[in-house]
């Protein structure tokens, strides 16, 4: 026998009213999903979503990225020094010394899990020994020929590792402009909400790994748009989780079967050719030929529309709309730009699909 009152069936009625129309507005609204290989930057193009449209970064959050840095300092450092190990590097006396200083600190942080253990009551001794190793004339000839040696290490490693005496400061507090270099692997789908104007927008954020693209399916069937990150400079570069394929044909490969999946083939696709400043620095020594045989450009203008027709004939559905914008996603001031010509396109895509506009 039930004992709801009228009062309060009616209550339950009105909230699930208010349920079922949050939930029928919320659809409606434009959803896009980030997909592309690991360390492409999709999840760098997500926080200058925030910077720009999401009210930034408070203190707090600033603050815990502290470790996100110092992990990604470790991490530098430890595959600098594996590299050089297994290439015979030398180093001089004095860089030797703090090699041997640090080697028990980075076994002790990656024993204990907790960085910040490390970190900061030893900041200014463990700091001055990362700075002399990274300064070293070995270790900068090392990154500078990271592809070549296959070193697994992040893009933004010479950003942070430069600047290690003062992210050792007592009173460093991260900026936008470091918290933008982060790497951070995705392992989970988080979602990102703006509202810019009078439009709210869902922006997906899913594992770019091999082993994370199972969870991209369940959003194929509710996306309005794709955004495909690529990393431009990856073309030398190979998987963290398979050292034999290259990341350049691993996107490749990626951005053919996303385009013709059966729940995407109609959904427009916004591709980035991202870190187009990375790509310029290797440009000039670069030998694009030993992994792409059919490229044949002399100038960077040419090579880079040669890796957009590259991903334009991966496309095998007709009428499909591609967009394709070079980007560099640290760069604020011009992914503003970039940023609100995506967000209008997916306005009047939404415009279109409901037909008010033709």
């Amino acid at each position: 026998m039930s004992h709801v009152s009228t009062k309060e069936s009616q209550e339950i009625e009105v909230q699930l009213k208010k349920d079922k129309e949050l939930y029928l507005k919320t659809k409606k609204e434009p959803h896009l999903l980030l997909l592309g290989s690991g360390d492409s930057g999709k999840t760098t193009f997500l926080r200058q979503i925030k910077i720009l449209h999401g009210g930034g970064f408070s203190k707090e959050e600033k603050r815990d990225y502290l470790e996100r840095i110092a992990t990604n300092i470790f991490d530098s450092i430890a595959e600098l020094l594996r590299g050089a190990s297994e290439n015979n590097g030398t180093f001089s006396a004095v860089t030797m010394e703090s090699i041997d200083k640090i080697h028990s600190q980075l076994s002790y942080s990656r024993s204990t899990g907790n960085l910040s253990i490390v970190f900061r009551p030893f900041t200014l001794e463990l700091a001055n020994h990362i700075n002399i190793i990274w300064n070293d004339e070995y270790t900068q000839k090392l990154f500078a020929n990271r592809a070549k040696f296959k070193l697994q290490i992040q893009d933004t490693a010479d950003y942070f590792l430069s600047r290690i005496m003062t992210i050792a400061g007592e009173n460093y507090t991260p900026t936008e402009e470091d918290i933008i270099r982060i790497r951070s692997q995705t392992t989970r789908i988080t979602e990102t909400i703006v509202t810019v104007g009078k439009n709210t927008y869902h922006f997906y954020d899913v594992g770019g790994q091999i082993k994370y693209r199972k969870q991209w399916t369940p959003y194929f069937d509710t996306v309005h748009s794709i955004v495909f990150v690529v990393s431009l400079a990856s073309f030398d570069q190979f998987l963290a989780e398979d050292p034999t394929i290259n990341r350049m044909h691993d996107a490749l490969d990626l951005f053919g079967q996303i385009s013709d999946h059966p729940l995407l083939r109609h959904i427009p696709i916004t591709l980035f050719l991202n870190k187009k400043d990375l790509f310029a620095q290797k440009f000039p020594t670069a030998n694009i030929q030993q992994y792409f045989p059919d490229y044949q450009a002399k100038d960077i203008r040419k090579a880079m529309r040669y890796f957009e027709n590259k991903f334009h004939n991966q496309n095998k559905v007709p009428g499909k709309e591609i967009t394709c914008h070079f980007t560099c996603c640290t760069d604020t001031s011009a992914m503003g730009l970039i940023i609100m010509t995506v967000l209008e396109a997916m306005v009047k895509l939404q415009l279109k699909t409901s037909g008010m506009i033709i």
